[in-house]
């Protein structure tokens, strides 16, 4: 009796493991050129500049409830005719089922081994913006995949970002990324963990980092419409320290970006941080490398800007450790002491208390 049943349970084993195997096949004979034609529609509907999609494919096997559809080799052409983005892979996850209605619901979506650019000129246009507007620019499709994003994921994928007005840069690769949030709506929350490689940070023409690695999680919530980030906690792992940020940043017109945060460590070099310091800060303090103990606390408020700074109020001690100081050539080791600068009423406020150390 057991053996028959061991049989019975095999039997049944091999019965599902086919029928998924025959479901999965149909699946990829029935919808391929359903979904191809699909893709091409939503890029023609939805893209006003060259696009290019290459090989489409469909596999059940990698998500089952739901559909992997794999599109490789693809493009699109910003507003100058220069890439925008191009890749190797782009999978978009969708529901098995809902491949049989009208306006099948993109969940998710990877994105592997491409390049993002991201251009604004002088005059503060963004190369990105290739999208129709307007319903009477756009004619619905039936055809039409339709996007219901609650997660992103991006890995081996090129970011470089430009500012041609303020001299703002950012170049990075992105080793992985995952992001997690309903991307549909205007207002949602955001999820983010993932490392990444800076090749490059610039600010108003100046370098603040270079050839770092940044690992980061993050949890915030967004307001597309307002341009706000409320970050609940925001984790920078840079320069074997681990930094904390909370508080909230939003995009004021012509103003500039009004920010209230509050940064915070108890490990990590603090001259990474002194880097992102406005240049005339930067230079008063001068270069400075830690190791040891640290206690940081940074308050940042106000609106940066072409023309304002926001208040910066900064605490900072270190314990039996390590300060070098490349402006003078000079190392101290079992350093203790307490640091507190401020740039409120434009003026610069420094002290240290409690000093003690040995050459």
């Amino acid at each position: 009796m057991a053996f028959s049943a061991k049989k019975l349970g095999f039997k049944l084993l091999l019965f599902i493991l086919g029928a998924y195997l025959l479901v999965g096949l149909s699946v990829s004979y029935l919808f391929e050129g359903t979904i191809n034609r699909q893709m091409q529609a939503l890029a023609k509907e939805n893209i006003e500049t060259a696009s290019h999609i290459g090989n489409v494919s469909i596999s059940l096997f990698t998500a089952f409830p739901r559909v992997d559809i794999r599109v490789e080799d693809f493009f699109v052409e910003d507003v100058r005719g220069e890439p925008l983005i191009e890749g190797e892979l782009l999978a978009l996850r969708v529901g098995l089922f809902e491949l049989l209605g009208k306006h099948p619901k993109i969940h998710s979506i990877l994105l592997k081994s491409a390049d993002i650019q991201v251009c604004f000129n002088k005059k503060g246009k963004g190369n990105f913006e290739v999208f129709r507007k307007g319903e009477d620019e756009v004619t619905e499709s039936q055809d039409a995949l339709k996007l219901a994003l609650s997660k992103a994921t991006l890995e081996s994928v090129g970011i470089d970002y430009r500012h041609l007005k303020s001299k703002d840069s950012f170049k990075a690769k992105i080793d992985d990324l995952a992001l997690w949030g309903n991307f549909s709506m205007e207002q949602f929350r955001l999820e983010a963990e993932g490392n990444l490689n800076i090749v490059k940070l610039m600010t108003g023409g100046e370098v603040k980092l270079s050839q770092q690695e940044l690992g980061v999680l993050a949890s915030l919530d967004v307001d597309l419409k307002e341009s706000r980030y409320d970050i609940e906690n925001l984790n920078l792992e840079l320069n074997s320290g681990v930094f904390d940020v909370e508080g909230y940043v939003e995009s004021k017109p012509k103003a500039g970006m009004n920010m209230d945060l509050l940064v915070s460590a108890q490990e990590g070099d603090i001259g990474a941080l002194i880097d992102f310091l406005p240049k005339a800060q930067k230079e008063r303090i001068g270069r400075i490398n830690t190791k040891g103990e640290i206690d940081f606390l940074a308050s940042i408020k106000g609106v940066l800007g072409s023309n304002s700074l926001p208040n910066i109020d900064l605490n900072f001690s270190l314990a039996e450790g390590l300060l070098e100081l490349p402006d003078i050539g000079l190392d101290l080791d079992r350093i203790n002491f307490d640091l507190e600068y401020s740039n409120r009423d434009k003026k610069d406020f420094l002290i240290i208390d409690n000093f003690s150390a040995s050459t």
